[in-house]
C-alpha cells in the first residue's frame, strides 16, 4: 500500500512598516512623537528606531525634539508564526522640518515649569489643556487632562531624572526640561 503526500503551500507574509509623526513641519523645541503602523508585524513585533542612521533604541513608539533636518526612520521585526517575506522590514524615512520663527513659544516668561519634593509644578498666565510627560528616553509616563491653575502633578511613583514636560494650550506647545529629584 503506497500513500500519497498532500503538498500544501503557504503563502508568505509580506512584513512592512510605516512610521508618522506626531506633527511636521514642527517648530523648534516642539516634541514629536513617531508612531509605528505595520503590516505582518505579528502580535507583538520590535521596533528599533534610528535618527541620523543612529540607534536611539527599542521602543513601541519613539519621542523627541527634533533639530532641522533630523532623519528618524525605524525597523520592525514581526513575530508572526508563518511563512514571512521581507523580515526585518525597515519603514519609511521622515524628513524633520523645524522652524524656528514662530509656533512653539519660547517666551519662557509665560510658564515656568520646576520640580520639588517628587512633584512638577506648573505656573503661568496661559491657559494649559493638557500637560504630558515624558522620560529621557522619550517615552510617555504621565498625561494630565484635568488642569487647575495652578497644577502640581505627583511623581511619587517616578523615578528620579530628566524629564519633558509638554504643556499644550490653545494656541501654542511648550516643551520644558525638569530635573526631578
Amino acid at each position: 500500500m503506497t500513500g500519497n503526500a498532500v503538498i500544501t503551500e503557504i503563502p508568505s507574509i509580506g512584513v512592512g512598516v510605516e512610521i508618522v509623526a506626531s506633527a511636521n513641519p514642527v517648530h523648534k523645541g516642539a516634541f514629536v512623537i513617531f508612531t509605528p503602523v505595520p503590516v505582518g508585524g505579528g502580535t507583538t513585533p520590535t521596533y528599533e528606531w534610528f535618527k541620523n542612521s543612529v540607534s536611539v533604541g527599542v521602543f513601541n513608539t519613539y519621542s523627541c525634539i527634533p533639530t532641522d533636518g533630523d532623519i528618524v526612520y525605524a525597523t520592525m521585526t514581526s513575530n508572526a508564526t508563518s511563512c514571512l517575506s521581507g523580515n526585518p522590514a525597515t519603514s519609511n524615512p521622515i524628513t524633520m522640518s523645524v522652524s524656528i520663527t514662530s509656533g512653539l513659544r519660547e517666551d519662557y516668561t509665560k510658564l515656568n515649569v520646576y520640580s520639588f519634593e517628587k512633584n512638577i509644578y506648573v505656573l503661568g498666565s496661559e491657559m494649559i489643556k493638557q500637560i504630558n510627560i515624558y522620560n529621557a528616553a522619550g517615552i510617555l509616563v504621565k498625561t494630565v487632562n484635568d488642569i487647575t491653575d495652578k497644577p502640581m502633578i505627583s511623581m511619587v511613583d517616578k523615578p528620579a531624572g530628566c524629564y519633558i514636560v509638554s504643556l499644550i494650550s490653545d494656541k501654542n506647545v511648550y516643551a520644558r526640561k525638569v530635573n526631578l529629584k
